[in-house]
């Protein structure tokens, strides 16, 4: 065992000394208390004479080495000396001491998850999209065995990528052939494939008409809560802020914030972009009403995303990041799975206990599918081959 010799020649002596002009001892709290090694509900010198003895070596029965480690680092040291020094000397209160903790006593056993909820979700895949039909074997497989499953996607799902003069409709029809419950516009979802404008990224019409057309092609909801219209405050051309699910019985909602980056764009001049964490807070008492759970399907980026709170989950994008057991300072549990052309399908599984009045996520896990090995599904890769065989630029 290491230590400093001097502090604890300092902490000895000063034992000595209150020992030689007979302090008058402390009354501990009702319980014992850290500090009260010997248990006779007092806090005194005898105390720093057992902890005193255990640093050069003496064992002390459980009892008295759990309140002894008054630091609680799971030693006993010369800082748990002077810690009992402190309070002889009325530098601290004997009364604020915590209880100690005695091997009767058990640690509270964690909440028992009364429902689980699996999310499988994909994000910034960017048109590269050859192992869908990988991930959509993987997705039935996951159905057939799990009772609650949402799909989602986090957005850029085609540009910059080998379909995008497609704008969107291969990835789109894959997405409803695959059974997506919604998806969130990421940034590149408002830039035009070799549109004008600033930045070639799109006019204002031809990035309204793009997001228009996917809106329609999709069978299942697109969101996109903080971008508002500038005229009436309302959601932007066909898009939701979120969508409610009905699963085992409970609701779960499904919110979608995106980045504002687009508001510095031609396509952003009748439109406001909401600070994502914001807009979340100020509308999460209606989020709350309409479900049982919430869940933040978001391309607004790290940073927004380590501001939610009071959420089941953050289903991630835009960054590109790999997420492993990722909560953010909240605790509320994240996941991502990379993009372009390093992608994966996450999955994160929430199991949730009804506390006080709520669902409350009291044990999580994740995970990241690799296409590698696995059987494609026919079907959905006849749709690439059916797009591939399109002429864009057929006049007829």
């Amino acid at each position: 065992m290491r230590f400093n010799t001097k502090r604890l020649a300092a902490a000895i002596l000063t034992a000595i000394m209150l020992l030689a002009v007979g302090i008058t001892p402390f009354n501990a709290v009702d319980a014992r208390c850290y500090g009260d090694v010997d248990g006779d509900g007092l806090i005194n010198i005898t105390d720093i004479l057992l902890i005193r003895d255990a640093i050069f070596g003496a064992e002390l029965p459980e009892d008295d080495f759990a309140a002894a480690d008054i630091t609680r680092d799971g030693a006993i040291n010369i800082d748990d000396i002077l810690a009992v020094r402190d309070v002889i000397f009325g530098l601290r209160d004997p009364e604020a001491m915590p209880s100690a903790p005695t091997p009767t006593e058990q640690p509270t056993a964690p909440p028992t998850p009364e429902y689980f909820l699996t999310i499988l979700a994909t994000n910034d895949l960017h048109g590269h999209i050859d192992t869908l039909p990988e991930y959509f074997t993987i997705i039935k497989q996951i159905r057939a065995e799990e009772d609650n499953v949402l799909l989602l996607d986090a957005g850029d799902c085609f540009k910059r990528g080998p379909y995008e003069d497609f704008g969107g409709e291969l990835e789109i029809s894959m997405f409803n052939a695959m059974g997506y419950n919604a998806m969130v516009l990421g940034n590149n979802e408002f830039k035009v494939p070799n549109g004008g404008g600033l930045n070639n990224a799109g006019t204002l019409e031809e990035s309204d008409a793009q997001i228009t057309r996917i809106v329609e092609w999709a069978e299942f909801p697109v969101l996109c809560a903080n971008a508002r219209s500038m005229a009436d405050n309302a959601n932007i051309l066909g898009t939701r802020d979120c969508v409610v699910e009905e699963l085992g019985g409970l609701k779960v909602a499904v919110i979608g914030l995106t980045n504002t980056e687009a508001a510095g764009l031609d396509m952003g001049a009748d439109k406001t972009f909401i600070t994502p964490w914001r807009y979340y807070y100020d509308n999460l008492s209606d989020f709350q009403g309409k479900s049982d759970i919430q869940i933040v399907l978001s391309h607004a980026g790290s940073v927004q995303d380590g501001l939610i709170e009071s959420a089941a989950a953050v289903i991630a994008g835009h960054d590109h990041f790999i997420y492993k057991n990722k909560t953010n300072k909240f605790g509320v549990p994240m996941t991502q799975a990379g993009g372009e052309t390093e992608h994966w399908l996450a999955r994160l599984d929430l199991g949730f206990a009804f506390i006080d009045g709520a669902w409350v996520v009291v044990e999580h896990s994740d995970r990241l599918y690799s296409a590698e090995g696995v059987e494609k599904d026919e079907d959905l890769w006849k749709i690439i081959e059916e797009f591939e065989s399109k002429n864009l630029f057929s006049t007829e």
